[in-house]
């Protein structure tokens, strides 16, 4: 996937090639694989589904055994349930009062502690990555 992967004035940064570009390459590889397998594993699911609901069944088998479900959950489309029945859903509307971290001052007032709790997300931009291994001879391996 192409990602904008844009370097921020207080961070540090490595050349991963010279660590071990091919790792980098087969990571590329493999996110193609995985893309086109997910793609297809979701028409499938979606064939399933599709199937069970059309036999107004809930559980689908295979020799008799059952094999898979497509059960309602405990999980309520609230937001869309709001948004295409505004007036009966006016009817069971509530305030809450919701107590929770007010976690931007305690990254401001604790920054060291709070680097403990940071989220962190790797984004790889597999376009910029395949162009930038062709530049370079890696360790491990050609790219």
């Amino acid at each position: 996937m192409k990602r904008d992967i844009e370097v921020r004035e207080d961070e540090k940064t490595v050349d991963l090639a010279a660590m071990g570009g091919k790792a980098l390459a087969d990571l590329v590889a493999l996110n193609r694989q995985i893309a086109v397998l997910t793609k297809r594993a979701d028409e499938l699911k979606e064939w399933v589904k599709q199937a069970l609901t059309m036999s107004g069944a809930t559980v689908g088998t295979v020799a008799g055994v059952p094999v898979v479900t497509h059960r309602p959950t405990a999980k309520f489309a609230a937001a869309r349930f709001v948004k295409d029945h505004r007036d009966i859903a006016q009817h069971y509307m509530v305030e809450r009062t919701v107590r929770e971290l007010a976690a931007e001052a305690l990254v401001a007032d604790h920054p060291i502690l709070a680097d403990r709790y940071q989220t962190r997300q790797l984004l790889v931009d597999d376009a910029g990555l395949e162009v930038a291994l062709q530049k370079v001879t890696v360790p491990g391996g050609a790219a």
